[in-house]
């Protein structure tokens, strides 16, 4: 569903269980980060992908929020292909799922705002290869 389509609520904040989904390059075909931000508290969850291939970025969206499934309602996603296994992710979490339109990947802004602070420890174009649980 398109971003448009998600209720109003989900912009006042006001509400646990609306995450925002992204991801973060490292060296060229390489590992990246997913990272997922709830809007209302900016709980934020990092988990490690072997690349973005979208099997790969659902294992990893899986294994992050798996754990936290009663806290999750709904998924914004931009547009990336890495995203295209989406369907398998709602239906395993029990989520709605939205993407924003094309070309504005900066509308999921809460998780965009996150990157950019992450990536004061994870340079472009570093390795995330050797990354651990615990480093991330």
């Amino acid at each position: 569903m398109s971003i448009d389509e998600r209720s109003a609520i989900v912009d006042q904040r006001k509400r646990v269980g609306d995450w925002e989904m992204d991801w973060i390059i490292g060296r060229l075909g390489g590992s990246v980060l997913m990272t997922a931000v709830e809007r209302k508290t900016r709980f934020t969850v990092v988990a490690l992908a072997a690349n973005k291939t979208a099997e790969a970025v659902k294992d990893a969206i899986l294994g992050a929020l798996s754990p936290l499934a009663a806290q999750v309602e709904r998924l914004t996603y931009d547009n990336g292909k890495e995203f295209a296994l989406h369907e398998v992710i709602a239906e395993q979490l029990n989520v709605q799922a939205y993407f924003t339109h094309p070309y504005h990947s900066w509308e999921p802004s809460w998780n965009e705002n996150t990157n950019g602070l992450i990536r004061q420890y994870a340079p472009k174009g570093s390795s995330f290869d050797d990354m651990t649980s615990k480093s991330i």
